[in-house]
């Protein structure tokens, strides 16, 4: 996504985990059906599991099919990072994930 001013700011619930990632399941759904450019934002702080990230790439695949994006407000901060490592995210990560999660910066 060239330019975030015209993408709508879906700010995610705390606990990102898989007890409670339907909530937030729902919520993704439902704005990215109305929104053609979706921007996330992740607490810092947030409690976040494999399910979350799972969560996020399926949207991010939908999207890049449909003309659509889905973005991060900031790199991925210290508890996601955490997350995305203990998955292997961060080790087998190409250009364009490393573009969403981290905003191209290197680990």
């Amino acid at each position: 996504m060239s330019s975030n001013a015209a993408a709508e700011t879906l700010v995610l619930p705390s606990t990102l985990s898989i007890r409670h990632i339907s909530g937030a399941h729902e919520l993704l759904l439902r704005q990215l059906e109305k929104e053609d450019a979706l921007l996330l934002d992740i607490s810092d702080d947030a409690d976040i599991d494999l399910s979350f990230i799972q969560l996020v790439e399926a949207p991010r695949l939908y999207a890049k099919n449909h003309g659509k994006t889905v973005s991060l407000t900031h790199p991925a901060g210290e508890n996601l990072l955490q997350t995305l490592r203990r998955s292997g995210f961060l080790s087998r990560m190409d250009k364009a994930s490393q573009q969403f999660w981290l905003h191209g910066k290197d680990l």
